[in-house]
């Protein structure tokens, strides 16, 4: 058994947890995002939120 989290390679990342932090729906964030891959400035203009903020709560990117 392994210790840590169980990744699966190729799944869609789920950003439910990110949006909701943000106070807003999982599909208003992927939108913002854009991408692949995201456009992070754009992003924290649409949002409101700094991109220092944005590399805290997004997820890692998917090992390829």
């Amino acid at each position: 058994m392994q210790d840590g989290p169980n990744i699966v390679m190729n799944q869609p990342t789920d950003f439910s947890g990110v949006a909701s932090n943000l106070g807003i729906s999982q599909e208003e964030l992927l939108s913002a995002l854009e991408g692949p891959p995201p456009d992070l400035e754009r992003t924290s203009e649409l949002l409101g939120v700094s991109i220092d903020d944005l590399y805290k709560i997004l997820p890692p990117p998917p090992i390829r």
